[in-house]
Order: structure tokens, then C-alpha cells, then sequence
């Protein structure tokens, strides 16, 4: 994690391609690490992988928006890093940005 947010803060940085392995892993602990990560959200979160069929429902609540991407993306959005992660949100217009203002990291 803190690795990714110094190679990110850096200008020019590019998502890097990480191993089938490690994508799997990351799934696994952040499906569910984001169920107490995401439990004040003011919406509902699914989480959904981009590279397999597979989605998570992390935050059980009404008007639920879709957190799409890699799992090492998914992953970074979960722990407050919205502004860097390379993720595609689907949902109701309030919910995405009810989602995009709130604070996951605190």
C-alpha cells in the first residue's frame, strides 16, 4: 500500500501489471478487509473484479454503487486512495458521489 502511494505520487506514474497470483490474494483479503474498511459507507458497495467474473457485497445498504477494477485497484480504492486508483464506479449519480466524498482511510 505504501508503496503504491509514493510510486503514485510521482509524476508519469502508470498502474504496473501485477501477477495472476497476486491480483487472487489481494481479492481474496480486501473482499473482506472492505466489509470493515467500508462500514460507515453512505451507500451500498459492491466490489467486482475487472480481469474475472466475481463481485463482493461489502456495504449492505440502498443505492449501491459498483467498484470496478483490478483487485490491486479495488484494493487502494478501499483504503482511502480514490484520487489514485484506477477503478470505475456505476451507480446513481448521488451515489457515486456520496461514495467518492467519503473517507474510507479514517
Amino acid at each position: 500500500m505504501h508503496h503504491e502511494d509514493v510510486r503514485r505520487a510521482q509524476p508519469g506514474w502508470k498502474t504496473r501489471e501485477l501477477p495472476t497470483w497476486v491480483e487472487d490474494e489481494l481479492w481474496f483479503r480486501i473482499r473482506l478487509f472492505a466489509k470493515v474498511l467500508m462500514r460507515r459507507s453512505p451507500v451500498g458497495v459492491e466490489l467486482a473484479r475487472t480481469d474475472a467474473e466475481d463481485a463482493s457485497r461489502v456495504a449492505k445498504k440502498s443505492d449501491p454503487v459498483v467498484v470496478r477494477g483490478l483487485p490491486s485497484e479495488v484494493t487502494l480504492f478501499a483504503f482511502g486512495r480514490a484520487a489514485v486508483a484506477s477503478v470505475e464506479l456505476d451507480g446513481s449519480p448521488r451515489a457515486v458521489a456520496a461514495i467518492q466524498a467519503a473517507n474510507f482511510a479514517a
